[in-house]
């Protein structure tokens, strides 16, 4: 596993059933019979999905640990780059006030947490960390670093690098991909 289990104890409901489900649908596209350039090209959008795959599930698991359980927000407010807005902190509010700023809290943090970049896996474990106590290990992150990398120029240069060097994704760096990314989520 990528982070201390013994940190936090987090229930992983929907989000976790369709990670899943997505990597089961890629493991499904691998085994389909295509040679050739159409094979590398299918191996490219598998590999583009299983990075999708985890970018979703680190965003929803974020949101959903940090919306359900209120002693979270104060790291993440405290230790993110998550603007609050300006509180007047001299005026006394009522309770009913303080729950409508919480919600109100709770939501901007959402839309915020939408709007960022989750395969920015050095920022996702400073957010992980900071406002959660979970750890992700340093093992192998550098080659998860470079299958986002290889992501990147998959869907935004057709698997071509700045280089001009064709991105080289095979069977078995799928499979490896695969693997790495469910141990992540472990």
């Amino acid at each position: 596993s990528y982070y201390d289990e013994d940190t936090i104890d987090i229930t992983l409901p929907k989000y976790l059933e369709s990670f899943r489900t997505s990597i089961e649908h890629s493991k499904t596209l691998l085994a389909i019979d295509v040679q050739g350039e159409a094979r590398r090209h299918l191996l490219g959008l598998i590999h583009v999905s299983i990075i999708t795959t985890l970018e979703t599930y680190l965003m929803e698991a974020f949101m959903h640990t940090l919306s359900d359980q209120d002693r979270f927000m104060a790291n993440f407010v405290t230790y993110s780059d998550f603007q609050c807005g300006e509180m007047d902190k001299s005026v006394l509010l009522k309770p009913d006030e303080v729950r409508e700023l919480i919600e109100d809290l709770k939501k901007r943090a959402q839309v915020f947490l939408m709007s960022q970049l989750w395969h920015n896996l050095d920022k996702v474990r400073s957010n992980y960390g900071r406002t959660f106590g979970i750890r992700f290990h340093n093992e192998g992150m550098n080659d998860l670093k470079a299958a986002v990398a290889a992501r990147h120029d998959l869907v935004h240069r057709n698997g071509v690098t700045t280089d001009g060097v064709q991105v080289h994704v095979t069977d078995e760096s799928v499979s490896g991909l695969i693997t790495h990314v469910e141990e992540v989520v472990r």
